[in-house]
């Protein structure tokens, strides 16, 4: 029954119903016999109401005997039905989506209370969007949120879990935007709006086969096969799987990621931006503030243009032993359907971190503690230094699920690589030169500074909108300056602040601050947790010390290891069976002596972020003065 509302835009409306109803004849055999089904099913009354007129009217076009009802019958006798019969129902069932009110199904209205999202002009336009979304969608999408809804939700889910089913019929804007902001939601509604960054419905497998068919075809005979191992998630524009590539001068096949764009989203993103836009034209300076996001999104909607930002991202090869990017297959060429990857090694950093926490073993937690906050350092670093001082090139979704992370590699640093450049952008040298001296002046808390580098990067319409605007702005700068000393977390409001005064905000800005803003969460998380392994270790330690070492055990860590180490010493060769309680103290006093050797070799101090720009301005001090040059005495300057 969820596939008979299911219609493409390409095939003639009437044929396609033909073709869908046919293909459910055993279904609509049961329907025919049993019409309470649809009653029974528990669906919201008026999408209950939509099914039933659509089936009645189906039912009147086949003369089927009650007693001759069967799978094969019913086939047949749809097979007789007219097309034009079939066109009609078509058309009948399009002016019921017309009709229809979303606002009526489960859940839909938790969107337009979502908490967290503020007051703002930007929030307002996610509010907007929210509440108006699905009743001005086309015909043809409502019918796959409707179809997306009955695959996806049962009647016994919950209202957020029924959301979540339409959701995942919903277009990539959408998608999108309950991907940035989806976190801003909470309890269950959080936890039902996971699912739409990694679980939605995979690309039909057929489509995949015929995608990686074409690739052996175009390799002029280099490729005897590709072979799909397992999918490594579906989401909102593509999808990737991990596949082994089987090379015609190789024996050993070659572990790759395949990633692969959505048929027709192209085709859904074209009608579904224009609801977004006309939304956003409704408030003052919001159109120029979500063309900067949609730029975005459409760049990952063409995988040529992310395979481009994929060889620009190999500046993240150099510098670091333990930091690296995302490799393409070499010999493949990419198209705007499809890119082939070289397999990252490790897991996420979202993986890592959970697995980190709840690692039981104090040495190990230590070991791969370190090696993620030198790898994050690195990235960090390497982030600021390459868009700031090199190229301009700068990731900007570095989300820990874009960030892998492998403590084998290297053997003592492990390995860190960025992954997902769909996001990842190119600075020019003024859009370098306003953004450096923003984030200068966030740290030194140079409010006018900050604002007219800010100007510099607006649009032509965006610096007339700042004219009247302009001593609002300041002085709001000035009193989130003064209210904290985080230069991340100060941009950020001053952003918001931005949005909220109705000025636009530009997309440079926007994405450089919160890929900054992610860095951050991910470097906190690991200072969290590296200083929780070392609050465990040193309860050990101590533990440890007061059994083997009593009345020593509240001496400094490198004492404890000496004086270990000495009775270990003394105990020598002597033998369990001389001294019953030797063999357990002697166990005892080489852990001790191990985790005092861990602890002491291992620099605990957190990763500052603030610290790590500081360092790489030292490094390029003449870049510094040549991007600040007009705004430097004002920094000097008490």
């Amino acid at each position: 029954m969820t596939t008979i509302l299911t219609q493409g835009d390409k095939q003639n409306p009437g044929e396609r119903l033909k073709e869908v109803l046919i293909n459910n004849s055993e279904l609509l055999a049961q329907y025919y016999k049993d019409p309470s089904l649809i009653s029974v099913a528990g669906l919201p009354d008026e999408l209950s109401d939509l099914v039933q007129t659509s089936m009645v009217n189906i039912k009147e076009k086949l003369i089927i005997p009650e007693t001759f009802i069967n799978k094969e019958n019913m086939k047949m006798a749809l097979t007789a039905v007219p097309e034009q019969e079939y066109s009609e129902l078509s058309l009948a069932i399009d002016q019921q989506l017309v009709d229809f009110k979303f606002s009526s199904l489960d859940g839909v209205n938790m969107l337009s209370t979502l908490s967290g999202i503020g007051d703002g002009n930007f929030s307002k336009f996610l509010k907007n969007i929210f509440s108006n979304y699905f009743d001005n969608q086309s015909v043809i999408d409502k019918r796959a949120m409707i179809s997306s809804y009955l695959t996806n939700s049962g009647t016994k889910d919950s209202n957020e879990m029924k959301l979540v089913g339409l959701l995942k019929g919903a277009g990539p804007y959408l998608q999108k935007m309950l991907q940035l902001f989806g976190d801003k939601a909470e309890g269950e509604l959080k936890v039902a709006l996971d699912e739409l960054k990694t679980d939605l419905t995979p690309i039909n497998q057929k489509i995949v086969n015929s995608i990686l068919a074409s690739i052996v075809d175009k390799s002029g005979g280099a490729i005897s096969s590709i072979k799909i191992v397992g999918s490594l998630g579906a989401a909102s524009v593509g999808q990737t799987v991990l596949a082994n590539i089987n090379w015609k001068n190789s024996k050993d096949p070659q572990e790759v990621v395949v990633k692969l764009l959505r048929p027709g989203i192209r085709l859904r993103a074209d009608r579904e931006v224009t609801f977004f836009k006309d939304e956003a034209k409704k408030i003052q300076g919001m159109l120029k503030t979500f063309d900067g996001i949609s730029e975005q999104i459409e760049v990952e909607m063409d995988l040529q243009k992310e395979a481009k930002n994929v060889e620009l991202a190999q500046v993240y090869n150099s510098s670091f032993k333990n930091l690296q990017a995302m490799k393409l297959v070499d010999n493949i060429l990419s198209s705007q359907g499809y890119m082939v990857l070289e397999k990252a090694p490790g897991t996420t950093l979202k993986t890592a971190l959970n697995d980190l926490e709840q690692q039981k073993n104090h040495n190990m937690a230590v070991d791969i503690g370190e090696k993620l906050a030198s790898g994050i350092k690195a990235l960090a670093t390497k982030w600021v230094e390459e868009a700031l001082f090199g190229s301009g090139f700068y990731h900007g979704d570095l989300h820990s699920g874009n960030i892998m992370f492998s403590p084998d590699m290297n053997n003592v640093t492990g390995m860190i690589t960025v992954i997902d450049m769909g996001n990842a952008a190119v600075l020019s040298l003024e859009q370098k030169r306003a953004i450096f001296t923003m984030v200068l002046a966030a740290g030194m808390k140079k409010a006018d500074v900050f604002v007219k580098n800010y100007e510099k990067v607006l649009s032509n319409e965006g610096k007339q909108l700042i004219v009247a605007k302009r001593d609002a702005f300041l002085a709001q700068t000035r009193n989130i300056m003064a209210d904290t000393d985080n230069p991340s977390e100060i941009i950020v409001r001053v952003l918001s602040a931005a949005n909220d005064i109705g000025l636009e905000i530009p997309a440079t800005i926007s994405n450089f601050s919160r890929s900054q803003m992610m860095l951050e969460n991910a470097i906190n998380k690991i200072n969290s947790l590296n200083v929780q392994t070392s609050n465990k270790l040193t309860l050990r330690i101590e533990a440890l010390a007061s059994v083997c070492l009593p009345g020593e055990e509240n001496k400094p860590i490198k004492d404890i290891h000496s004086l270990a180490k000495q009775k270990l010493e003394k105990l020598g060769s002597r033998v369990e069976e001389e001294v019953p309680l030797i063999a357990g103290t002697r166990d005892q006093l080489e852990r001790l002596v191990k985790d005092t050797v861990t602890y002491q070799s291992r620099d605990w101090r957190s990763i500052d972020f603030s610290e790590v720009i500081m360092n790489v301005v030292q490094d390029h001090k003449l870049d510094s003065v040549s991007l600040a040059h007009g705004d430097i005495w004002k920094f000097i300057s008490p």
